[in-house]
């Protein structure tokens, strides 16, 4: 998965990739089953019927999704953690995936993350994150947790909640907290997430090495 987060206009290099798949995808049909095993995509967006860049490449890949939020006003990101737990009880796949739904591509068949999630992380990770450059919401504590944990071994060291894969189960064991923790920034999450990571390392983790993310 790539994640062009950040500014639309200030990142011309995740312009250019998407435009790069979105002619590939056009020109190319996929010959695979599609699906993805075990695991259940859960995106939210308020955007009304436009069709969001993650569900474009989705729909390539054969992938199902879940998808909550759409044509809602006023959008914060901080809403999809509501969301996000008034649809966990109907989740019974031994993975969930909570996806950014505007600047973020999938590239490749989705069975074959699940596969490196498994190999790479799965025995003593329940949940792991996308990783970036920068620390946002500024936060002196969470930036000093996170780059004494990942920062020796790759500038990737931040928290990214635009991206993440968790086992269900532990998923739903930590939701009360998701719910209960608060941002210093209103409109953003990833706070809220950070202080999650803080709280259950190394049961959640970062994917500093970009193996997935």
């Amino acid at each position: 998965i790539f994640h062009m987060n950040g500014s639309y206009l200030k990142n011309p290099q995740g312009r250019r990739l998407r435009t790069r798949v979105f002619d590939y995808i056009k020109a190319h049909e996929y010959e695979g089953e599609g699906g993805i095993r075990d695991t259940t995509y859960f995106i939210c967006t308020s955007y009304g019927g436009r069709e969001t860049t993650l569900e474009r490449t989705l729909k390539h890949f054969k992938v199902p999704y879940v998808m909550k939020g759409r044509g809602t006003e006023n959008w914060r990101n901080t809403m999809k953690a509501g969301l996000l737990a008034e649809y966990l009880p109907n989740i019974d796949t031994k993975y969930t995936m909570g996806i950014d739904s505007h600047d973020v591509c999938l590239l490749r068949d989705a069975n074959v993350m699940i596969d490196a999630f498994e190999n790479d992380f799965a025995g003593d990770c329940d949940m792991l994150f996308n990783a970036e450059l920068i620390s946002y919401p500024p936060n002196p504590k969470l930036s000093t947790f996170e780059r004494g944990i990942y920062g020796e071994e790759s500038p990737f060291c931040y928290l990214n909640s635009g991206v993440w894969i968790a086992k269900t189960d532990f998923l739903k064991a930590v939701i009360g907290d998701i719910l209960e923790i608060r941002s210093s920034r209103p409109r953003s999450d990833q706070e809220i997430y950070r202080k999650l990571h803080k709280k259950y390392y190394p049961k959640i983790k970062i994917d500093h090495r970009c193996k997935l993310f």
